[in-house]
């Protein structure tokens, strides 16, 4: 009887080893799962644009009228256009909304924004006499830049301020937009270029899409 009940007491062990050695498998393979779907993370910028206070205005800003890209930065607010700053995966965006006229965003690699900077060019169709309606202008630029130069068509020149590392305008005239770079150097866009490219819609002069 005891040579019995210590056969029983080595099974009853053994089981329990195994039963142990299973749990443990067991739990491995779901730390190893877990970890496999783990996401990969947005690259952090180190533009100025985005620190955690300006973050806190674009959520405040989420019951306006015009709705906010989700994650985005909402930069500056001029003359009724909002301006956004957003993170991607490996690219950084600056979009523009405008309540009467729509919006528009433009995207680079996140190293050459900040090293360069973006500058997107939209419009807003053309009147019956072939000119544009609207034109804007929006740049999402380097730290330590710290204004935009805008050249017309008909001679005039002027520097418009960057804050939170955006600029926008609007002005149907614009030729050249420039900026010096912190590092060296002239970021320059050739507005005239990029307009011949936009898709146009003859509209009455005075309308907008």
């Amino acid at each position: 009887m005891l040579s019995l009940n210590k056969h029983l007491r080595q099974i009853v062990s053994l089981a329990t080893v195994v039963a142990l050695a299973i749990v443990g498998v067991l739990v491995f393979a779901a730390l190893a799962a877990g970890t496999s779907k783990t996401k990969p993370s947005v690259r952090r910028s180190h533009l100025h644009v985005f620190s955690h206070h300006l973050a806190r205005r674009a959520r405040a800003a989420s019951a306006d009228s015009l709705t906010a890209p989700t994650g985005a930065v909402l930069a500056l607010v001029a003359d009724g256009t909002q301006v956004y700053a957003q993170e991607k995966t490996s690219e950084l965006c600056v979009i523009h909304l405008t309540a009467s006229d729509g919006g528009g965003e433009v995207c680079a690699a996140a190293g050459l924004v900040e090293s360069e900077g973006v500058v997107g060019v939209g419009g807003g169709g053309i009147a019956s006499d072939g000119s544009l309606v609207s034109l804007h202008i929006t740049a999402l630029v380097p730290n330590g830049v710290k204004s935009v130069h805008f050249a017309d068509t008909n001679g005039e020149a002027y520097d418009l301020p960057v804050t939170n590392n955006v600029v926008t305008h609007e002005d149907t005239g614009v030729a050249l937009v420039s900026y010096s770079l912190p590092g060296g150097g002239t970021h320059v866009t050739n507005v005239v270029k990029m307009i011949s490219s936009l898709p146009r819609k003859a509209e009455p002069a005075g309308s907008s899409q």
